[in-house]
């Protein structure tokens, strides 16, 4: 074979000028992705990858001042589902229907969501807990979670209703002393980060991170619960026998402003608010303008007496 002339050299050594040029040229843009890139694109891989899921705060306990509860903290269930590990949507939302009350069509709707994460129920019962715990064990419920909660759980029911207020479906305060000091009472969350692949998977050695909850405060009233106890009593007696449509009575330890009981009627039971209107819900004798009436009479006889207008032994004609 005779050897390339001097135009076909050339052509070699071009070709292999131009294939050097590629090499380098990929290999100088590896070097950017991997060393100048690198740790940003890392960090993006991190944020897919990683599925923070939280850890809420034992909500604080609120008693009376001797350390009785009032309110308090007790373990729910929450129920929810990983729609990418469900295998039959429909015969799973039939198996959970019947447990959770809830509408098989609406189960199922969830169940087919295109997400790793949705909510079927909050605050199950330990009843409902077991017989979705006994299907789980039958492998019947693939994709079906059981997760602890807390819900708040008033001990005496409608005692104090009005002064303690309710907690929302996430333990939040919403109205009166759960409300007013819901900063202290809840804490602050705490939360599990893992990672997970793109159908939904926790990656097996991926990196885990466990922020633990600060539980919430207690807080300590100045109302004594057996005292209270009384002034429902005697609010419960009043109306029945005035036919008023509304009682507020309050015990006042006046040298120091505490209130040891206070209560209004109508009442509630805040473990069912759902089941109250909010107007019967709200403490009227609080936010209401009302008139002082006979309250205020000792401070205009005072006020007579200072002046020497009256004395103790001034007569009055009182006709009703």
């Amino acid at each position: 074979m005779p050897a390339p002339g001097v135009h076909g050299r050339k052509r070699i050594v071009a070709l292999l000028f131009l294939f050097c040029a590629v090499i380098f040229g990929l290999m100088g843009r590896l070097a950017y992705w991997q060393f100048y890139k690198g740790e940003e694109l890392a960090e993006k891989g991190r944020d897919i990858r990683a599925f923070e899921a939280p850890v809420r705060a034992p909500r604080g306990a609120i008693v009376d001042r001797h350390g009785r509860p009032l309110a308090e903290s007790q373990t729910a269930w929450a129920v929810s589902a990983n729609p990418r590990e469900v295998k039959d949507a429909a015969t799973e939302a039939a198996r959970l229907a019947p447990i959770l009350g809830l509408p098989a069509s609406e189960i199922q709707k969830k169940l087919q969501q295109r997400q790793s994460y949705v909510y079927i129920r909050r605050k199950a019962s330990d009843q409902q807990y077991q017989q979705i715990r006994t299907l789980k064990d039958q492998k019947l419920l693939p994709g079906i979670n059981l997760e602890p909660e807390a819900k708040r759980y008033y001990p005496e029911g409608t005692l104090a209703a009005h002064v303690l207020g309710i907690a929302g479906l996430d333990n939040q305060g919403l109205e009166g002393l759960e409300w007013y000091y819901d900063t202290e009472l809840k804490g602050k969350n705490g939360s599990i980060e893992v990672e997970r692949d793109a159908r939904g998977y926790e990656i097996a050695g991926g990196e885990k991170r466990v922020v633990p909850p600060e539980p919430g405060h207690t807080a300590v009233l100045c109302v004594d619960k057996a005292l209270q106890l009384i002034l429902e009593q005697a609010a419960d007696r009043a109306k029945a026998v005035t036919q008023s449509k509304r009682v507020a009575l309050i015990v006042m330890d006046v040298p120091t402003g505490c209130i040891l009981a206070m209560t209004s009627r109508p009442s509630f039971d805040p473990n069912q608010f759902g089941n109250t209107e909010a107007k019967d819900r709200r403490m009227w004798l609080v936010t209401d303008a009302v008139s002082p009436g006979s309250i205020f009479k000792p401070v205009t006889t005072s006020a007579a007496m200072e002046e020497g207008l009256v004395t103790l032994q001034t007569p009055f004609n009182d006709p009703g």
